[in-house]
């Protein structure tokens, strides 16, 4: 009644909120310049930066929402090696807007 049609058509639910969304500020830096390499690992950095605990899927979750993507390595054949083309395996995530 108070919002009429307007009101009928607004969609009002609770969505919940990781509580890692308030250290994003300080995580994606971190992880631009030293990308993990498993989730793992960046689930055991990010208990040691924040204090939260949080399983692979949790941090796999929280990875995709700031953007980052899981990269694959593979080995490159020696022929197709150059100067300055060797590159090296020790990254696997990348934020996806720096892939451009």
């Amino acid at each position: 009644m108070e919002g009429g049609i307007e009101g009928l058509k607004e969609v009002k639910f609770y969505r919940s909120q990781s509580n890692l969304k308030k250290f994003s500020g300080t995580i994606a830096p971190y992880f631009l310049e030293h990308p993990p390499r498993s989730i793992r690992e960046a689930s055991a950095k990010i208990k040691e930066m924040t204090g939260m605990d949080r399983k692979e899927t949790q941090v796999r979750e929280f990875f995709k929402s700031l953007e980052f993507r899981f990269m694959k390595v593979r080995s490159i054949p020696a022929k197709a090696l150059t100067k300055g083309g060797k590159t090296s395996g020790k990254f696997f995530w990348k934020k996806t807007s720096n892939l451009k």
